[in-house]
């Protein structure tokens, strides 16, 4: 039953946004990206459409590798008595994580070895105890 719920109620949001995008008469420049129109007179209601289901399919993607994930597996932080709910984005936890100055070792971000350098030393780490790199060691 939650699941018929959820689906029409996503029906609905689609709708809904499918509507604006169609209703918009400019589009800015994100609506152009998304929707790969360069104005409204070309924004067919197949073309917004097709594009809201994009939008979705990324949303549904990003929860499906969220799953996997220890620490940055929801946005949302379920409230109390005395405490109001909050939402906090992916992106926000990801840098406060990176920029975190007690530097534990963050469980779901990883340093990737770039260069044929950082390849051996991540060969040979294999064999000797050594510290993986934390992600703000990078250079920006």
């Amino acid at each position: 039953k939650a699941g018929k719920e959820l689906d029409k109620a996503e029906g609905e949001v689609k709708k809904a946004l499918v509507q604006t995008f169609c209703d918009e008469p400019e589009l800015s420049s994100l609506l152009q990206k998304i929707t790969g129109c360069e104005s409204s007179h070309h924004l067919t209601f197949q073309k917004a459409t097709i594009a809201v289901d994009n939008i979705f399919t990324s949303l549904r993607d990003v929860t499906k590798a969220r799953m996997h994930m220890k620490q940055f597996n929801s946005v949302y932080v379920p409230g109390s008595n005395t405490c109001q709910a909050t939402y906090k984005p992916l992106l926000k936890q990801v840098v406060e994580e990176i920029f975190n100055s007690d530097r534990p070792d963050p469980v779901d971000i990883e340093h990737l070895s770039a260069g044929l350098t950082d390849l051996l030393k991540t060969g040979f780490s294999m064999f000797m105890k050594v510290s993986r790199p934390h992600p703000s060691d990078h250079p920006l």
